[in-house]
């Protein structure tokens, strides 16, 4: 699509991410956790002015290991979208 809008999903594993795009473009929710391998695409169509938008949520594994990958997937993004975890005492402790 022409009016692509690309917003990558960036955070540690288990903060979130894949919740916030499955409710934001399909308005549902899981309660089972289940790792992102390497990155999942959403997205959702908007209208505005007779155009068509297109926003693209990526939302890409929090391993570190993952480091490189994600920096090739976050390439060309309009925008960023950092979350974490405040419920997670592992992570306020690092």
């Amino acid at each position: 699509m022409k009016n692509d809008i690309k917003i990558v999903i960036l955070g540690r594993t288990d903060s979130g991410k894949t919740n916030f795009v499955q409710k934001w473009t399909k308005n549902d929710f899981n309660e089972k956790y289940k790792s992102t391998i390497v990155s999942e695409l959403g997205f959702k169509i908007f209208e505005k002015e007779g155009k068509f938008y297109r926003i693209q949520l990526w939302d890409l594994a929090g391993q570190d290991r993952n480091a490189k990958l994600t920096e090739i997937f976050a390439r060309d993004a309009h925008g960023y979208i950092i979350m974490s975890n405040a419920g997670n005492p592992q992570i306020r402790e690092e």
